[in-house]
């Protein structure tokens, strides 16, 4: 009986010298999960507070401070120029990163701790500032996929996820045919993530507070849940949702902009050099596309931007296409004695030579009604300018 006894007593202290490691390491995850998850929620909560065109260089000076111990720069940072990084990992995940020679020793490490419950990853923001201007501010969260779950490999992937908050906008037409539907923020796939999956968002000074919470809308539990996020709706569902929703009026949209069916207000607000110009005479009529047309031009006004050109003057020169060129809106679809609206540079070459560039969908008639759009467009960008 007395041995029965010993042998029951041993047995526990041995379950216990064994279980006891175990759930020691599983409450070190967890803690370390949560710790992250905290950290990332506080980072992305400070960079909402970065507001283009209104934060300063001492704004991102008391960020940086804030979170001196995660920074790392891209060479010196002054008002001038600088590019400035926060990244946030839990400790042990950082530890393992940076093993050096031991690499073979903390890949077994790294692999017993997913299995013990870690969803390791970081949580970013990454600061421009140009002449004393915050220019973009960006958050990003990646998580990994344990592979027994993993829709991208057998062997494991990552879930990214990241808002960009711009100061000027976009380039033009960048990202169409999304920006029709909203021209001032936009949502969507834009590639960069090789062995994961990625889903991006990036917004204006323009975007309404409610929208810009819609974009920013990332699920920190994908830190700390048990059940593995592994998708893009995991991480960003918001975002993601409307993603969806918005899918089926692809096809018919990028028609549209093969056509140049946009909003004159919308192409307005997307290029920044519009002028008014009176074509007086033309050498090559009838040229191909994308070849240049020779002949004669009179500016008549400069509706935005700048150019180097006298008005009411007539000067020769040439116009060609500098952006894809429509069937309708082609440089070589000007004809002699008519006016037109043209969304594109007005420059002066070698031998002062004066030169038309076209943008894309960027030769419009000339009416009172495509003048009032135009103007309605570039008033509404004037307005919303952050400066």
């Amino acid at each position: 009986m007395a041995s029965r006894v010993r042998w029951g007593r041993w047995t526990r202290i041995a379950c216990i010298a064994i279980l006891a490691p175990i759930v020691c390491l599983i409450a070190v995850v967890r803690i370390q999960q949560y710790v992250l998850r905290w950290r990332a929620e506080r980072l992305l909560d400070d960079i909402r507070q970065i507001q283009m065109g209104k934060s300063t260089w001492a704004d991102a000076q008391r960020f940086m401070a804030k979170w001196k111990e995660s920074n790392h720069m891209r060479g010196q940072c002054t008002p001038e120029s600088c590019t400035e990084g926060v990244e946030v990992m839990d400790s042990v995940s950082y530890m393992l990163s940076h093993c050096g020679r031991y690499e073979w020793q903390c890949g077994v490490l790294s692999k017993l701790y997913a299995m013990f419950g870690a969803r390791t990853g970081f949580a970013s923001v990454s600061l421009s500032i140009h002449n004393g201007q915050i220019e973009t501010s960006r958050f990003s969260l990646f998580v990994t996929v344990p592979p027994f779950v993993s829709k991208v490999d057998r062997g494991g992937s990552g879930l990214f996820a990241s808002a960009t908050q711009y100061h000027r906008g976009f380039d033009s037409l960048w990202l169409f045919p999304q920006r029709m539907l909203h021209p001032d923020y936009w949502l969507g796939k834009i590639g960069g993530c090789e062995g994961c999956l990625r889903f991006d968002t990036g917004y204006t000074p323009k975007t309404a507070p409610e929208e810009i919470a819609r974009l920013t809308d990332i699920e920190f539990d994908c830190i700390t849940r048990l059940i593995p996020c592994t998708r893009e709706a995991d991480l960003m569902p918001s975002a993601w949702r409307q993603y969806q929703d918005e899918l089926p009026r692809y096809s018919s949209l990028m028609d549209d902009l093969d056509q140049c069916r946009i909003p004159l207000d919308l192409l307005a607000v997307e290029f920044k050099e519009i002028s008014l110009v009176e074509v007086l005479s033309l050498q090559n009529a009838h040229a191909q596309r994308y070849e240049e047309v020779h002949g004669q031009f009179r500016l008549e006004r400069v509706l935005k931007g700048k150019t180097s050109w006298p008005l009411n003057k007539a000067l020769d020169g040439y116009a060609y296409d500098r952006g894809p060129a429509s069937l309708r809106n082609a440089a070589t679809n000007m004809e002699a004695g008519k006016r037109y609206i043209v969304i594109g540079s007005l420059a002066t070459g070698k031998n002062a030579t004066r030169v038309v560039a076209v943008d894309n969908c960027g030769l419009i008639s000339y009416t009172p009604e495509n003048l009032a759009a135009i103007q309605r467009g570039i008033a509404r960008d004037a307005l919303s300018d952050p400066n």
